[in-house]
């Protein structure tokens, strides 16, 4: 569906936003949304509505987006991916990963990399 202007802008802002801060893990939905300058409740009924997910929801599908990209282009640890991306910990993005996923990260890139070879 088209999205009304005002919309598209909000979730240009929160892309560019989440740019700039998805790889901090002690980052807060409040900092989001008060840089999109929206009450933390206003940003959760709006995402819900655009993107059927909450803000936290949103965050975490960025944070799994960047990781699957930086598996893919790189040779870092899952360790360094994970802090790269925001996550607290190696453990809670493998978990997060396989839950998304069907597998953790390590063996995620291994299936992939035999997959293109």
């Amino acid at each position: 569906p088209d999205l009304a202007p005002r919309d598209q802008r909000l979730l240009e802002r929160l892309a560019e936003w989440l740019e700039a801060h998805s790889g901090n893990s002690d980052i807060e939905i409040q900092a989001m949304a008060e840089d999109v300058h929206l009450t933390p409740r206003t940003l959760q009924r709006k995402l819900k509505s655009l993107t059927g997910r909450t803000p936290a929801a949103y965050l975490r599908e960025y944070r799994l987006a960047r990781a699957r990209r930086l598996l893919l282009s790189s040779d870092d640890s899952v360790t360094d991916i994970a802090h790269a991306c925001g996550f607290s910990s190696s453990q809670y993005l493998s978990r997060t990963f396989r839950d998304e996923h069907g597998a953790p990260p390590e063996k995620w890139r291994q299936d992939r990399s035999a997959a293109e070879a």
